[in-house]
């Protein structure tokens, strides 16, 4: 038995990504643009009257100080944490590998239904110490999981999701996504069968696909790992079609703007507050063609397979919050 042709590229970026960031920008200069203090009051004012009013300009000019340099302050202290942070990014990813989390492979998008289990990330790397398993029917796409002891799966030519226990090697559920888009149909732009994405993050189990319902815009639905019923449903405004990858990170759906060159995370829908907004997070694609993309919530890492590589990369989540 030969060496997996694949290799993980350990960590060829970092992705940070910062959310809820202030958008203003320093008060301009104390507001000194805006305040005029006179030498000398014009002739025939009243001279008191121009001692008082400049006092209380240089009052609402020290007010505004402060408030100023309040701000700076929360800034600092902000962006020394945010520094820290940076800096534990690579011990943590260090620290990952060296943990023996199991790393399950599956080559292709369609017709296949041969899933490799390495006992580690070293074993995966370096090895042909593997478990194979062998599904009941062929999976459809890149967007399969394991979670909880099952694989779960989308079928060929169906919208069947599939719970696969891996100890007992028996179906222990399945359903129909109702509505979802199959066999190409609402497909990630680069094709590949990819209409059903299933994604596991800190909140449990996702399916990201479209429907002619919501005329081929993405959907996301929460599943229940048990049962794989639908729990709730959220629609969105963004084409399955024209999206690269997605991938869920405490319940906020990612989504790149491509699979090829120039590839950013660019836009993100929030299920907590059922909001999107457009964002602009630059995102390394050293080998042009990502076909897979997932986070782990296990290692908060994601998982790429791009141009016959798989690539890992470490995420940082920031919620920074402006406090008045």
């Amino acid at each position: 038995m030969s060496l997996p042709l694949l290799k993980i590229g350990v960590v060829l970026s970092t992705m940070a990504m910062i959310t809820n960031w202030m958008s203003q920008t320093l008060p301009s200069l104390v507001g000194l643009n805006s305040t005029r203090l006179m030498a000398a009051p014009p002739a025939g004012a009243d001279r008191s009257t121009a001692v008082q009013n400049m006092t209380q300009s240089i009052q609402t000019l020290d007010e505004r100080t402060q408030k100023d340099l309040q701000y700076v302050h929360r800034m600092e202290v902000q962006l020394r944490g945010l520094e820290t942070k940076f800096k534990q990014v690579e011990e943590n990813h260090k620290q990952n590998i060296a943990k023996q989390y199991k790393v399950y492979y599956m080559d292709g998008y369609h017709n296949n239904r041969f899933v490799r289990e390495y006992p580690s990330m070293a074993e995966f790397m370096n090895s042909d110490n593997f478990t194979s398993h062998r599904l009941p029917h062929p999976w459809s796409g890149t967007g399969q999981v394991v979670y909880n002891g099952s694989i779960y799966f989308n079928k060929f030519q169906s919208h069947t999701i599939i719970k696969f226990d891996i100890k007992t090697s028996v179906i222990s559920k399945s359903s129909q996504l109702d509505y979802a888009g199959f066999n190409n149909r609402y497909h990630y732009s680069w094709g590949g069968h990819s209409d059903i994405d299933l994604m596991v993050d800190e909140g449990g189990l996702w399916a990201v696909y479209a429907t002619n319902q919501n005329a081929g815009n993405i959907v996301i639905s929460k599943l229940n790992p048990i049962t794989l019923q639908v729990i709730r449903s959220w629609t969105t405004n963004h084409p399955k079609r024209s999206a690269g990858e997605a991938f869920m990170i405490c319940g906020t759906l990612y989504v790149t703007n491509g699979y090829s060159g120039g590839t950013k995370v660019y836009y993100a829908f929030h299920t907590n507050s059922s909001t999107y907004e457009y964002i602009d997070i630059p995102f390394q694609n050293k080998y042009s063609h990502i076909s897979m993309l997932d986070y782990n919530p296990k290692d908060r890492a994601l998982y790429a397979w791009n141009n016959g590589h798989q690539v890992l990369y470490n995420v940082t989540l920031y919620h920074l919050i402006r406090s008045e």
